[in-house]
């Protein structure tokens, strides 16, 4: 009975631990697969989903430059200013160009008159570096000698004050009667000539060109100046210079 009963006894210790070992197998399991879900929890990670591109830092696209609008500086006298002539907007005004036009217009001035500051010189030294065009128009009132050398020293200002800019020279425009242009206007109107060509600028003659030929409506009661229509005139023959000197280089 001993013997019998030590049998059962290791039989029975046996089970046990074989029944032991199992649980704690078991419990192993458990325990990997709910930390595998934890895991899965946290991550938030889908087995059959795409993974998110990866974001990426630097600069942006470069943008696509644009011209500029350009500049354009008118430096004249009083057929630039306006007079009690004309009631309307003076020609700088009427123009129509895609440009930023300033009209620096001083009654009595030209390239040696106008007093402190007001010559076209000293105002052509003080024009802004990103002018694009430069205008003069003048010259009718300055005496003949000491006039070309007066167009040039303007012109030297415009270059110094803006070196990229494209300067025309216009004469002075004869009002008067067609058939009798005064000799003193005509020396006036070389002597500007001769400057523009001594500096390789662009030079229009409104004498030549016959501006104010038709003069009927265009010049005012005073005989010399211009009226709405007469400014109207002076954009209208301007216009094309200017729309070549302000388009786009190709």
């Amino acid at each position: 009975m001993a013997r019998g009963t030590a049998g059962r006894d290791w039989q029975n210790d046996a089970g046990a631990r074989l029944v032991a070992i199992i649980a704690v197998a078991v419990l192993g399991v458990v325990a990997v697969g709910t930390a595998a879900l934890a895991l899965g929890r946290d991550t938030g990670v889908d087995e059959g989903a795409t993974a998110a591109p990866v974001p990426t830092y630097g600069a942006g696209p470069t943008p696509t430059p644009t011209a500029a609008t350009p500049s354009v500086v008118v430096i004249g006298d009083d057929f630039t200013s306006g007079t009690a002539q004309n009631t309307g907007p003076e020609w700088p005004a009427l123009l129509g160009l895609d440009a930023d036009v300033t009209a620096q217009g001083v009654a009595e001035s030209g390239y040696l008159v106008g007093g402190a500051g007001a010559t076209f010189a000293d105002r052509a030294a003080a024009l802004p570096a990103t002018t694009n065009v430069v205008v003069f128009l003048g010259g009718g009132d300055d005496p003949v000698a000491g006039l070309q050398a007066g167009v040039e020293s303007a012109i030297a200002a415009a270059r110094t004050a803006a070196p990229e800019s494209r300067i025309i020279v216009v004469g002075p425009p004869w009002t008067g009667s067609p058939d009798a242009v005064a000799a003193s206007m005509i020396a006036r109107r070389d002597a500007v000539a001769a400057a523009a060509s001594a500096a390789g600028v662009v030079f229009v003659d409104p004498i030549a060109d016959g501006w104010f030929a038709d003069r009927d409506g265009l010049v005012g009661a005073d005989g010399i100046h211009p009226t709405d229509a007469g400014h109207a005139r002076i954009a209208e023959r301007l216009r094309p210079v200017l729309q070549e000197a302000t388009a786009p280089a190709a």
